[in-house]
Formats: C-alpha cells, structure tokens, sequence
C-alpha cells in the first residue's frame, strides 16, 4: 500500500494520474474511539471520479432506500437523506491528503467546505480515510479503480 503523497501534486491537483479516473465504492465503514466498527449505510454503492483537470465528484447511496421519494411520508425522505451522500468541487493534495474542495452539495452547509481525506492507493484499490467527523467517528470509503 503506498499513500498518496504532496511529491504526487502538492496543493494542486497536478501530478494525480495514480487517482484520476472513476471509482467503484466497496464498503462503507465508521470506527468510534472504542474500535467498534459499523455499516451504517449497508452494502452500499457509489462512485467517485477525479479528473486529469482537478474536478471530482462523488455519490453514495445506502443498500436499502424508498423508491419513490416524492410519494414518501416526511419521515422517509428524511431517511433518504440521512443515507446518501452527494458532492462535487475540486481536489488538491496536501502530504498523505486528498483535500476535497466542495462547491456543490446535498448539504448546503459543506458549500464551501474543504474535506480532508488520507488517502492510500494499493493497485487497483483506494482508500480514503476521514479525521472524526460525526461524534468521534472516522469514516473509511473503500474503492475500486473502474477506468
């Protein structure tokens, strides 16, 4: 397993051939502080893509969701929400980081955001690792190079 590193495009997206292409999501995982891992999202799906020209995006989508949201109850879009992630924007790398700068988002408090992922690449396999987000969890995306 190598990390990404600033030597591959420090503070830019210059230099990220080794992640630039499309990204099949494998597991979705969260660790709290006492090492209990979980799947709060299932076997869920998704893609990432990073462009050669610095812009990526990203959808996730939980293993079970409603099928049709506009005929939901309040309750069940709620839930929709809390089970998909959705963001797009640039991306630059700082040391063992990729830095996710969001400018479009299903949360329009992340508009703006910069979201710091570590980052390993093991062949066709990516890994990005999140600092605590939700509470103290660290949230681990597993992917698997498609192109």
């Amino acid at each position: 397993m190598d990390a990404i590193s600033s030597a591959t495009g420090a503070g830019s997206a210059e230099g990220a051939a080794p992640i630039v292409g499309t990204w099949e999501l494998l597991a979705v995982t969260s660790r709290g502080a006492t090492g209990e891992v979980r799947t709060p999202f299932g076997q869920a799906k998704g893609r990432l893509v990073y462009s050669r020209s610095g812009q990526m995006s990203v959808v996730v989508t939980a293993e079970t969701r409603i099928t049709d949201p506009f005929a939901a109850s309040a309750e069940d879009q709620a839930a929709l929400y809390r089970r998909t992630i959705a963001y797009a924007g640039t991306y630059s790398f700082k040391g063992t980081e990729v830095i996710h700068h969001i400018e479009v988002s299903w949360r329009p408090d992340w508009v703006g955001v910069d979201q710091a992922r570590t980052a390993t690449l093991d062949g066709a396999m990516l890994t990005l690792e999140t600092p605590p987000l939700t509470g103290d969890r660290i949230w681990t995306l597993t992917w698997r190079r498609l192109d």
